[in-house]
Formats: C-alpha cells, structure tokens, sequence
C-alpha cells in the first residue's frame, strides 16, 4: 500500500508485521507482534491506508481486519466474528473498508467503525462468484 505521506507498506505474512519503506527503497520502520490477541498479527495478509492515515490490515489467521495508527499504534479490529479468512483489504474514497474473504469466498464492506455495510460474492464459478484456493 501507500500512503499519502510518500511511504510503501507491505504486509509481511511470515513475520507477522508491516514493514515501512521510502519510496526508493530505504526501510523506514516495522511494526506488529505474532499472537492472536487484538493488536497482534497472525498472518497480515493485506494492507491499505485509510484517507484518515490509519492503517488498515487484512489478518487471515485471526480472522479480523485491524486498524491501526499511521505510527504502528492499535486502535480496533473489525469483523470478528464474520469474517473467516480475511485476505485483501482496500479502502475507498467515502473510507469504507472493502475486505476480500478468501474462505468465504465472499467480500465485506464495512465502514470504519466496523458496522457491515454490505457482504456480496459466493463460491463457485460464474459471475458474481470467486473461486479462490479456498473457497
């Protein structure tokens, strides 16, 4: 992801933390810990900037999205208890966080409170449907 003050996020799945980077390259900064705790990463599969300069973050193994500050501090996890495999995560113009839910094969949108905008998408082949490894 980028974000508006000029830095490249990257979500790294195998350390359990978002690594920040200049645009040409030079390491900035890391945050997250592994756990399964709120404000911890199992698995950070996605990232997105929200217009706001929170930093949005897809938690697979968690199965939740957490937000948190543009200085790497928690703030909230949304779709506990919806989601079951959050894998891509972005953010549109009115901030609502669109949410790619590789297990159920569908995608949320939430708006920045965590409240269900609206859910679309299911298993299988045809239009409006996804297929992904794991649905």
């Amino acid at each position: 992801a980028a974000s508006t003050n000029g830095k490249i996020l990257i979500a790294d799945s195998n350390n359990q933390c978002v690594q920040i980077f200049s645009t040409d390259g030079q390491f900035k900064n890391r945050f997250g810990v592994r756990g399964r705790s709120p404000g911890q990463l199992q698995r950070p599969t996605g990232v997105a900037v929200h217009p706001c300069g929170d930093i949005i973050i897809a938690d697979y193994d968690n199965k939740w999205v957490s937000i948190f500050s543009s200085d790497g501090k928690f703030k909230a996890k949304i779709g506990s208890g919806k989601l079951m495999g959050p894998k891509g995560v972005s953010v549109d113009r009115n901030g609502h966080i669109i949410v790619v839910d590789n297990k159920a094969c569908c995608v949320f949108i939430f708006q920045p409170n965590g409240k269900i905008v609206t859910r679309f998408g299911s298993r299988g082949n045809g239009d409006k449907q996804f297929a992904g490894s794991n649905c």
